[in-house]
C-alpha cells in the first residue's frame, strides 16, 4: 500500500479587494507548505494573477495541473502536488438543463472537473455551480442544475481505471437527495461519511442565523481505505490588520491507503 494526504480548500476568489487575497493566498500557501500534505485541490484560482499569488510560498508543490481558461485555470481549479503528476484533462460542465436563469447557464461554462493521476491514484478536482438557496430538496429550482452536474461527474469518473480520490467544493450538502445517486452510479464513498462539520462559514458569509452545511467532500473509490481525515484551516489567521479566516470555506484533509500496482515480472 501507499500512503498519501490530499486536501481540498475553496480559496474564496472574489472578491479581490475587499477579501485582501494577496495576505490570504499567502497564508493558504504557508499552511500547506509547512503542512506534510501531498497534494491539494484547489478550487477559485480564478486568473494567472490568483494563481502569482499562491506558487511562490509553495515552492515544495513542484507538480502543478490546471486545465486552459481564457483569463488563467479553467474553471478556477488547480491541483499542486509534491510527488509528480501525469498530465491533467479539464471537463467543462455542459450549460444547466431547461428552467435556469441566463445567469447561471453563462456562469455554468465556467465551471467543470480536472483530472490527473499521481502514480497509482487519479485525483480528480471539481467544482460544481452554486446553491445560493440552501435547499437542496428534489423540487429546488437548482435541482435540475445539479442533477445533471452530478451525473456529468459520474460519467468522468467511470472513464477512469483504478483507485481515485474525487475531491472539491460540491456545492451540494452532506445529506442531501442528490449524493445517494452519485455515490450509487460512482460506487465512491464519501470519506467524511458521519461527520456533520459544516465546512462552509455561512453565518460570517451570509449573514446571523444562516446555517452551514458540510459542501466540500473527498470520495474515494472503495479499494481505497482512509486512514486518518481532518478539518484545516479552521481558525482565524492573525493578518496585521486583524485576526480574520483564510476563506469562507474549511478545508478538509484525508489521508488515503492506496494499492501499489505490481511491476511487470513480478
Amino acid at each position: 500500500m501507499d500512503q498519501v494526504t490530499v486536501a481540498s480548500l475553496n480559496t474564496l476568489g472574489l472578491p479581490l479587494r475587499a477579501s485582501d487575497l494577496p495576505a490570504r493566498y499567502g497564508a493558504i500557501a504557508r499552511f500547506f507548505e509547512t503542512s506534510d500534505i501531498d497534494v491539494v485541490c484547489f478550487q477559485e484560482v480564478l486568473t494567472r494573477w490568483h494563481l502569482r499569488r499562491l506558487r511562490p510560498g509553495m515552492p515544495s508543490f513542484r507538480h502543478v495541473r490546471t486545465g486552459r481558461g481564457i483569463a488563467g485555470p479553467a474553471g478556477g481549479l488547480v491541483t499542486m502536488s509534491r510527488r509528480p503528476l501525469g498530465p491533467a484533462r479539464y471537463h467543462r460542465f455542459p450549460v444547466p438543463a431547461a428552467g435556469m436563469g441566463r445567469v447561471d447557464q453563462a456562469k455554468s461554462v465556467l465551471k467543470g472537473s480536472l483530472v490527473t493521476r499521481l502514480a497509482d491514484l487519479w485525483v480528480v478536482n471539481t467544482h460544481p455551480m452554486p446553491n445560493r438557496d440552501g435547499d437542496w430538496s428534489g423540487t429546488n429550482r437548482h435541482a435540475a442544475m445539479h442533477r445533471q452536474q452530478l451525473a456529468h461527474l459520474a460519467a468522468v469518473v467511470a472513464r477512469l481505471d483504478g483507485p481515485q480520490a474525487v475531491c472539491g467544493d460540491f456545492n451540494i450538502a452532506a445529506g442531501s437527495t442528490f449524493l445517494p445517486a452519485f455515490e450509487a452510479a460512482t460506487g465512491l464513498v464519501d470519506a467524511f461519511a458521519g461527520d456533520p462539520t459544516p465546512t462552509y462559514r455561512a453565518e460570517e458569509f451570509l449573514g446571523p442565523g444562516i446555517p452551514g452545511h458540510r459542501i466540500d467532500f473527498v470520495f474515494t473509490t472503495p479499494s481505497v481505505t482512509v486512514a486518518d481525515r481532518a478539518l484545516i484551516l479552521t481558525a482565524k489567521h492573525p493578518f496585521p490588520t486583524g485576526p480574520a479566516y483564510v476563506s469562507d470555506h474549511l478545508g478538509i484533509r484525508a489521508t488515503l491507503n492506496v494499492a501499489v500496482r505490481s511491476a511487470p515480472g513480478r
